[in-house]
């Protein structure tokens, strides 16, 4: 972005993203998947009330459909420990006794910690499709145009949805539009210029979600290729040393002495 401003390259130093220092790394991972024997699939309903609100039927029924067609798995839906106890028990309440029979639980905990033991996260377009490149995790990233008009989103999405004088179907109409312009809804695919999270945007169905999600987690060795793609995208860590040593090294003066603001001068009264 600054040299397309005309900043001269020579005087650029990209250090890296912080905020991928504030994600802790994967766990080890096993024969079959990161914790234990069982690959484990997150779908996360994100921070925000409404979030959980309109994503929880089509995480719920998708999840339970991956059940459906892979026992083996360990599926968790992420809640948000930040979200109102109140309102996540009343949202949760309808599917709570086919979740708990099919195996499917509920984890209210911080996104980063479940990124950090998931073999396969998913997840709608945001800030959280950085996070799982930061781990890094395989992905699949869901933007569901039907809820766009009804349910706010993150993204290039929520722009889209406050455009002034469209109603819920004309929304959704020039969403499609903008969206197949933009050609990527996740930010790796974006900085990537290129696929590297499977991305599911349209209509979306519980069964196109569990379907495509099933078939990753049974395919090792797409989830590696996706995770080393990731790792490539994101970087290294430690941008805010490197940023702090950059920021140290430019304030200390040839005498190896911090430099200091000069002081103001006094201003007669």
């Amino acid at each position: 972005m600054l040299a397309a401003a005309g900043v001269p390259g020579e005087v650029i130093e990209v250090v890296g993203d912080p905020r991928l220092d504030a994600v802790p790394p994967r766990a080890q991972r096993g024969s079959h998947g990161v914790v234990g024997e069982r690959p484990t699939v997150i779908f996360l309903a994100g921070s925000r009330p409404h979030f959980l609100r309109y994503l929880l039927p089509l995480w719920s029924e998708a999840a339970l459909e991956v059940r459906r067609r892979d026992g083996r798995a360990r599926i968790l839906l992420g809640v948000s420990p930040l979200l109102d106890e109140g309102a996540v028990e009343r949202y949760l309440q309808p599917w709570r006794p086919r979740l708990a029979a099919a195996g499917v639980e509920v984890a209210r905990r911080p996104a980063a910690d479940l990124l950090a033991e998931a073999d396969l996260v998913v997840t709608i377009p945001g800030t959280t499709t950085l996070e799982v490149a930061a781990v890094p995790v395989a992905a699949l990233v869901v933007l569901p145009l039907h809820l766009i008009g009804v349910a706010p989103l993150e993204g290039l999405a929520h722009y889209v949805a406050r455009l002034p004088l469209l109603g819920p179907r004309l929304i959704r109409r020039r969403a499609a539009v903008v969206l197949a312009r933009e050609r990527f809804v996740s930010l790796p695919n974006r900085l990537a210029g290129r696929v590297v999270l499977p991305e599911l945007v349209g209509e979306v169905t519980p069964a196109q979600v569990a379907e495509t999600a099933a078939a990753l987690v049974a395919d090792a060795a797409r989830l590696r290729e996706i995770e080393a793609a990731l790792r490539e995208v994101a970087g290294p860590r430690g941008a805010s040393d490197r940023l702090a040593a950059r920021i140290l090294a430019d304030m200390t003066g040839a005498e190896g002495a911090v430099a200091t603001a000069p002081v103001r001068p006094e201003v007669p009264a």
